[in-house]
Formats: C-alpha cells, sequence, structure tokens
C-alpha cells in the first residue's frame, strides 16, 4: 500500500499559482532510497527532499494526462537499460519553482538493469495529482486515457478463475476465502514438492501412502485415481515416498535405465516402464582377480576386492614346505564406500502432494 500526501510546499505553491493564474508545470519525478523509512504511515506535510546520496534517479515526467476534472496523472517509464537502485520513496518536483510538490512512499522494491544475459525490469511509474479545476492549474487538458486503459470494467466481467491474464483485484482471496474454492490454476491437484522442515504445509499430504476419501479429496483423486492403490472403491492411496530417491520417466529411453522393464507394481498392478513403478537397491556387479600360484607363499597379483588373508581354518599342504593357512578374501570396500544399503549422496527432504 502507497501513502501519498501534498507537502505544505506544494500547497503553498498550488495556492500561489492559482491565486495568480500561473501555469504549474511538474517535470519531474525522483526516485530514492530512504535508509530505514516506515512505507506504512502517511508522509509528514513538511517533508524535505532526500539527501542527494539517497536520490536514484530524477526522471523527466514523460506524460501527463487528467483521469477527471480534479485529478492529474504523470508517469514515468523505468526501462530496463535503468538501474540497480531500490525504490520506497517517490516525489513530484516542480524545476521552475526548486518545490517538492508531493510524496508518496512505497514498499521497497528492486529496480535492476539489463546485465549480461539477464533482461532488466521495466516500472511503469504513476502519480496522481488531486487539486480542484486542475486542468486549469496545470494547463493539461489531455485525457490519461489517451495511453492508459482503464481496465476496471473489463476485468469485472472475469470471474476468479485464474486462468486469465488479467484478474480482477481480490479475486485470489475471494477464491481461497470461498467455502466452495475450485483448485485454480496455481498449483495442479498432484504436484509433489519438497519440504526442508517437519512441517506439511497448508493444501498438501506428507506422501507417506495414506488411504483418503475420493470425496473428501476429489480433486486429487481426479488427477491420481487409484494409481498408488486403493483399500476399497471409496478411497485411494496416496504414494509413499518415504525413504525413496525421485527418479525421472524414463519413458521408452533405453540408455537411462537400462532395467525398466523390470521396475515393480506401483499398488495397482502396473509394472514395467510407468510412472509410479519402483526399483529396490541394486549395485553393479563388483569383480576381481587373482594371479598366482600357491606354492611361492601366495605372493601373487590380486585386482579389484580380492586380497590376501591368513586363516587358520584352511590348511593347505604345500608338500616339502609343509602346510600355509592362506586364502583368498573378497572386501566390496577396497573398491567403493560400503553401508548396510546402497545410496548416493543425499539429505532428507519430506516429500508433499498438492490435493
Amino acid at each position: 500500500m502507497s501513502n501519498s500526501i501534498i507537502t505544505a510546499a506544494g500547497a503553498a505553491l498550488i495556492a500561489a499559482c492559482q491565486a495568480n493564474e500561473e501555469i504549474l508545470v511538474i517535470d519531474k519525478m525522483i526516485f530514492a532510497d530512504v535508509p530505514g523509512l516506515d512505507t506504512g504511515v502517511t508522509p509528514p506535510g513538511n517533508t524535505p527532499l532526500p539527501p542527494a546520496e539517497q536520490i536514484m534517479l530524477e526522471s523527466d515526467i514523460a506524460q501527463a494526462g487528467l483521469v477527471n476534472s480534479s485529478t492529474i496523472v504523470y508517469s514515468v517509464t523505468l526501462s530496463a537499460a535503468t538501474g540497480p537502485f531500490y525504490i520506497n520513496w517517490i516525489g513530484l518536483y516542480s524545476s521552475a519553482h526548486n518545490t517538492l510538490v508531493a510524496v508518496c512512499y512505497v514498499p521497497r522494491h528492486y529496480k535492476f538493469a539489463t546485465d549480461g544475459f539477464r533482461t532488466g525490469n521495466t516500472l511503469y511509474k504513476n502519480f496522481a495529482l488531486q487539486v480542484a479545476n486542475i486542468s486549469d492549474l496545470t494547463g493539461v487538458v489531455i485525457s490519461a486515457a489517451t495511453w492508459q486503459q482503464d481496465l476496471t470494467a473489463i476485468l469485472a466481467n472475469y470471474a476468479p478463475a485464474h486462468n486469465h491474464p488479467y484478474e480482477p483485484a481480490g479475486a485470489v482471496a475471494t477464491h481461497n476465502s470461498d467455502a466452495n474454492a475450485h483448485s485454480g490454476r496455481f498449483v495442479q491437484p498432484g504436484s509433489i514438492i519438497c519440504m526442508p522442515t517437519e512441517n506439511v504445509p497448508a493444501g498438501y499430504l506428507e506422501c507417506d501412502g495414506a488411504s483418503l476419501s475420493r470425496t473428501t479429496y476429489a480433486a486429487l483423486f481426479a488427477e491420481i485415481l487409484a494409481t498408488h492403490g486403493a483399500a476399497d472403491a471409496e478411497h485411494f492411496n496416496l504414494p509413499d515416498y518415504r525413504g525413496f530417491f525421485l527418479r525421472g520417466w524414463s519413458h521408452g529411453n533405453t540408455a537411462n535405465d537400462p532395467d525398466r522393464a523390470s521396475r515393480l507394481n506401483r499398488g495397482d498392478g502396473v509394472t514395467g516402464d510407468h510412472v509410479g513403478t519402483v526399483q529396490f537397491d541394486a549395485i553393479r556387479n563388483i569383480t576381481g582377480a587373482w594371479a598366482g600360484s600357491v606354492q611361492n607363499d601366495w605372493t601373487n597379483t590380486y585386482t579389484g576386492a580380492l586380497y590376501h588373508k591368513t586363516d587358520t581354518s584352511v590348511s593347505v599342504d604345500r608338500g616339502d614346505i609343509g602346510t600355509a593357512n592362506n586364502a583368498l578374501g573378497f572386501d566390496a570396500s577396497l573398491v567403493v564406500p560400503t553401508a548396510s544399503e546402497n545410496r548416493p549422496l543425499n539429505a532428507y527432504v519430506m516429500y508433499c502432494i498438492k490435493y
């Protein structure tokens, strides 16, 4: 929300121009970033220009037009080439009279310029000034409608369906508070998100395999059906992704999942190369080799996961030099990191599904 006023100096200038039948020319829109500014309050009447180091831009006013007999709007376009700086203070200024006429506090926001492959944002700034008979005061006779369009009447014809490029003001709030709120187009039911906390956000459920009512969660059921199983004809199961890594669907790509045909039942009997099917842990084969003879104290060549070890439970008759307690050992940790499961580098998240 913006808070604006005509300054005391501006009000005095307006009165003087009206008394002297002098045209008031407002030719500058000033943009500043004032540290610690409380933008939720109304600016004081004696508001001065900010210090030079806080003024980010003094822009010539490109257009001015009448909204009605007592209101004029001044417009400036901050192009993609302008910036970078923050804005929380905007002023209308008359250079001819060296006077700050009006001030508006706005929530602090960023104006960034095109930089390399990142295109800067374009901001359209409009500042309305309301004074009786303002056309006579400013000499502006052109209607703002010549370059601006009031979409209020047009937007009033649209229900908050969230699928039109223009939505009426308050449409989202109206939708969210509606007892019969539709699913909208904000997040598709069935969409999966990862949460870095143990709290399920509003509008979502943990993917824990729970059985849900098809009536209570009709929008979600319409998307995922009984893909992940169902207790009966009135319920359906959520996917259970606890402890699972999610993997992109192979969808016929033979290189990215060579074992896709052996994927297991997702809950409704479907197996193989289909969304929802699962695989349990497995590793690629680990091999090793040994070359040599038991007659040379087992000082042989070992590769891979094979190694030489002494094992008293093994006795090998070595003829004239007696027996030796030698054996071949196999230890995968000689080749790869080991644990009680096979896993990639990972961090826990909680998978949640939109209903």
